[in-house]
C-alpha cells in the first residue's frame, strides 16, 4: 500500500499467489523488500533494460472522492493512471500474472519513480523424497514465488507538501504475508515506514486523533493475549486470536508505532464491534476478547468489565489484564516509548532528477 503523504505518500501492494496441497512446518520465507527499478542505463549486469521516456498516459477525469479517506486523499485504479497533485499514479503490469507493479509519473508525463515486485525461491526442506516434495510443494517446487505491487492510498501524508508513495507487499501460498510502506516521493526518496505483520493485520489509513502537519495511520492487528492454557485460561486458535487498533504517529521524519496512546481508537473500535454484534455480525467469545483488549486500550476496564457477556471468561480477563496491558504497551507502543515496526529497509529510488 502507498500512502502519499505532504508532498505525497503511496501506500503499496505486494501479492503473490498458489497454494500448496500441504505444507509442513518450516521457517516463514523472509518477505524482501520489493525491486526498484531506475528508468536509466544501469551498470549492473542483472538489471532490466532502460525504459525510454514515453508519453503520458491519457489520465480520465477524478472520479467522486472516496467517503471513506479525508478530503485530499485518492485510491489509485487498479490498474490504470490516477492524478494525485502534481503526480500521476499508474498501477501497471498484470495482476492475474502476478507481475504488477507501481509507476510514478511527473506532471510532464515522463516516469520519475518505478518499482517492482520480486520473486524469490520457496525453500524445500532437505532429505524429503521425490514424493514427498510433490504431496507438500506441488509439482513444480522449484518456481519461485510470484509477487504483486501496487498503489492504494495517495495524498498529502505529512503536511510538508512533497508526495509519499508507501507499498503494501503480499506474497501468499497458503497464507498472506503483507507488509505496508510509506515513502517520501522526495529526491532522494525516503521510507517513512515499513510494517511486516504477515497476515496478522490491516491496510492503514490517515486519521486524526490529535491536531498536528501530519495525520496518523490506523489499522488493525492480531494480538495474542498472554493466556495460560494450563491454569485455566481460554485456548485460542489462529483464526481465533482477536484483532485490535494499532495507530502510527509521525516523529522524528518516520511512522512509529504509539498505539496505546490514542485510547479514542480503542473506543470507537470497542463501540463499533458492538453494534456488529447486536447486528448478528459477531460471536460473544469473540466480542469478549475483543472488548476486553480494547476496553484495556482505552484504560476504562475497570468501567467496562461489567458489560462483559460471558461471564465464565471473567476470572481469567481479570487474572491477564495487567500483563495483557504490559504487552500491549509493549509490542503496539505509547508515544513515551514507541516502537520502531519491523523490516524497515528503503525500497524507493529516484528515476531521474526531476
Amino acid at each position: 500500500m502507498v500512502m502519499l503523504a505532504s508532498g505525497r505518500a503511496l501506500f503499496f501492494g505486494l501479492g503473490a499467489f498458489g497454494c500448496t496441497p500441504r505444507q509442513i512446518p518450516t521457517a516463514p520465507p523472509v518477505v524482501e523488500p520489493p525491486t526498484v527499478t531506475a528508468l536509466a542505463p544501469s551498470a549492473a549486469a542483472s538489471a532490466p533494460p532502460p525504459v525510454e521516456p514515453q508519453s503520458a498516459p491519457s489520465v480520465p477525469p477524478a472520479e467522486p472522492r472516496d467517503l471513506d479517506l479525508p478530503e485530499g486523499f485518492v485510491r489509485p485504479k487498479e490498474p490504470g493512471v490516477t492524478p494525485c497533485g502534481e503526480f500521476r499514479i499508474e498501477n501497471a503490469g498484470d495482476a492475474e500474472q502476478l507481475t504488477g507493479f507501481v509507476r510514478v509519473l511527473g506532471a510532464d508525463g515522463a516516469p520519475r519513480y518505478e518499482a517492482h515486485g520480486i520473486d524469490y525461491p520457496h525453500p524445500v526442506p532437505k532429505g524429503l523424497t521425490p514424493e514427498e516434495v510433490r504431496a507438500y510443494f506441488g509439482e513444480r517446487p522449484e518456481e519461485p514465488t510470484h509477487t504483486n505491487f501496487s498503489a492504494k492510498l495517495c495524498g498529502d501524508l505529512t503536511g510538508d507538501g512533497r508526495r509519499r508513495p508507501g507499498a503494501t507487499r503480499m506474497v501468499r501460498r497458503c497464507a498472506l504475508l503483507l507488509a505496508l510502506e510509506v515513502v517520501s516521493l522526495a529526491s532522494p526518496p525516503r521510507l517513512l515506514v515499513s510494517w511486516a505483520m504477515g497476515d496478522g493485520g490491516t491496510e492503514l489509513r490517515p486519521v486524526r486523533y490529535r491536531e498536528g502537519p501530519a495525520w496518523q495511520l490506523l489499522g488493525e492487528v492480531s494480538f495474542d493475549p498472554p493466556f495460560k492454557t494450563n491454569r485455566g485460561d481460554p485456548a485460542l486458535s489462529h483464526s481465533g486470536i482477536p484483532f485490535i487498533p494499532v495507530v502510527f504517529w509521525f516523529t522524528q521524519g518516520r511512522y512509529v508505532l504509539a498505539s496505546l496512546s490514542f485510547p479514542d481508537a480503542y473506543a470507537s473500535h470497542r463501540n463499533a464491534l458492538r453494534s456488529d454484534y447486536e447486528q448478528g455480525g459477531f460471536d460473544v467469545g469473540d466480542l469478549d476478547l475483543i472488548v476486553w483488549l480494547d476496553s484495556l486500550g482505552a484504560g476504562d476496564w475497570k468501567d467496562e468489565r461489567s458489560r462483559i457477556i460471558d461471564r465464565e471468561m471473567m476470572p481469567a480477563l481479570d487474572r491477564r489484564s495487567r500483563e495483557a496491558l504490559r504487552k500491549l504497551k509493549t509490542e503496539l507502543g505509547t508515544l513515551e516509548a514507541p516502537v520502531r515496526p519491523k523490516a524497515q529497509a528503503s525500497v524507493w529510488r529516484d528515476v531521474h532528477a526531476p
